[in-house]
């Protein structure tokens, strides 16, 4: 038996340090994992980034047509239609109050107004890096047309990989919706082919009018607050922008859409009065973790991506997931993320049977909520789980950077089981936004009873001899940034 002292869980590997003195011990356990939209529960988990208030959101008019030769579409962003919010604002929908400048409860909003479908639409969610200079003069920068876009004011982390995923997501949704193929062979090929080409084109055009709104938000607060200057005069002070960009398939095209693909975007500051930097003065504090165990051996009776399409990032997994995220479900205060596991397979390619006993169960743990898991093992070499789950771009960056300084990547699964015997060495999660955020602990949930227990499966060391992460990250960053100048 596990005792909480002090606001600690002492276990059989030591003391594990929890971000928040109101971590939950004993949680009563909930056999339904649904729940309605009038008992939808934001998670209070440590946020990695704290969202302000400021958001944009962007999309174009149905009549919209491109006539210009400029592949990036900047000298069209005029024609993009924006809605600045200045602060939280809430709408009701059905007795549900949203949050629209949070880019989640956005997508929710748009999916319950416009009555998606489970699955909701595609999307993708971008980092951009701002970086605060002498602004323009006001009256240029607020005329779109006037905005220079070779400033090099920012740098966008992997918008082509972004848009390459964006389709692809879209593409598998089509799919699932049909039961055909999205793009067939015969008449309909060139059409879908053309839609995506306009869907990918638009993309870029909402997505350089977000960053500009966003530009000239800073330059507002550079006017009235001043920055921080380097010795050369030059601002070092960098701002990081989160972007989404969500595609839904047009229920009805009439006259004027040329389109059947309805693009928008959506934009918000993380931490816009926050001091940073650089890149490479991230030095994030280490998070905690849970990992959705079921009750029962049955792996069907929580919610998961790997139901439907676990390679598309989907919109209706916002509300889908939330049930994993209840304070007394997986994510109490104090945990900043849950992972998602399966039943690992035997050598025969199949997954155990389910009437074996639930202690006998070996689980495989194969990603976060919105997050790709990285665990490095006491062999020096790192894992991640890369086939039938979403592939990040945090991910990709960290194989790359591996590549880069020779380090190790294994093939094989992460087991909970190695956790158990003491196999890890190091745990990170890397997503699109946080790049890489390190792990002080794992938690695994034993039920006892009406109780869930969290208890400790693996814990940071006080003094790790190294932290792989930071070589990585600090790689990536280099490569990615710097290497280009």
């Amino acid at each position: 038996m596990r005792q909480k002292q002090n606001n600690v869980v002492v276990g059989r590997g030591g003391p594990l340090r929890l971000l928040d003195p109101s971590f939950v011990f004993y949680i009563p356990y909930h056999q339904s994992s649904t729940a309605t939209n009038n008992q939808r529960q934001h998670s209070c988990s440590s946020k990695l980034f704290m969202m302000d208030g400021w958001s944009c959101t962007a999309s174009l008019p149905e009549s919209f047509s491109s006539t210009s030769n400029d592949e990036d579409g900047l000298t069209e962003v005029a024609h993009v239609r924006t809605e600045i919010k200045t602060r939280p604002k809430k709408k009701d929908v059905n007795g549900v109050e949203y949050d629209l400048s949070s880019p989640r409860e956005w997508m929710e909003y748009l999916g319950n107004k416009e009555d998606h479908n489970a699955l909701g639409g595609a999307y993708t969610v971008l980092r951009c890096d701002l970086r605060q200079s002498t602004p323009r003069p006001v009256s240029l920068v607020d005329d779109m047309k006037s905005i220079n876009h070779n400033d090099d004011r920012y740098f966008i982390w992997g918008e082509q990989f972004h848009l390459n995923r964006l389709s692809s997501s879209y593409d598998a949704l089509s799919c699932h919706n049909s039961h055909t193929k999205a793009i067939s062979n015969g008449n309909d090929d060139q059409s879908h082919h053309l839609d995506y080409l306009y869907a990918t084109r638009q993309s870029k055009i909402i997505l350089r009018a977000l960053i500009d709104k966003a530009i000239f938000k800073l330059d507002q607060l550079h006017l009235s607050n001043g920055s921080v200057t380097s010795a050369t005069g030059k601002d070092v002070n960098t701002k990081v922008l989160m972007i989404t960009l969500l595609w839904n398939q047009a229920k009805e095209l009439n006259f004027k859409q040329q389109n059947r693909i309805i693009i928008r975007g959506h934009a918000v500051f993380i931490n816009i009065n926050a001091t940073y930097s650089s890149p490479l003065m991230y030095d994030p504090n280490p998070i905690n973790a849970t990992i959705a165990l079921p009750k029962r051996s049955d792996s069907n009776a929580l919610p998961s991506r790997h139901f439907t399409i676990p390679t598309a990032k989907l919109s209706g997994w916002c509300g889908a997931r939330r049930p994993l995220e209840r304070h007394d479900a997986f994510k109490p205060p104090g945990i900043g993320e849950v992972f998602l596991v399966k039943k690992e397979t035997n050598l025969s390619g199949s997954s155990e049977p389910d009437d074996r006993n639930d202690n006998s169960i070996h689980w495989e743990i194969l990603e976060g909520l919105t997050s790709n898991l990285f665990v490095v093992y006491r062999d020096g070499t790192l894992r991640t789980t890369l086939h039938g789950v979403l592939r990040g771009y945090g991910q990709q960056l960290v194989l790359d950077a591996a590549e880069r300084c020779v380090i190790s990547v294994s093939k094989l699964p992460i087991s909970i089981d190695d956790g158990r015997n003491g196999l890890w060495s190091e745990v990170f999660i890397t997503s699109s936004v946080r790049l890489i955020v390190p792990l002080a602990g794992v938690l695994l949930p034993c039920y006892r009873g009406n109780n869930m227990v969290l208890e400790e499966l693996w814990t940071q060391c006080l003094h790790p001899p190294m932290q792989l992460w930071k070589v990585l990250y600090n790689d990536m960053v280099i490569h990615n940034l710097y290497g280009k100048e």
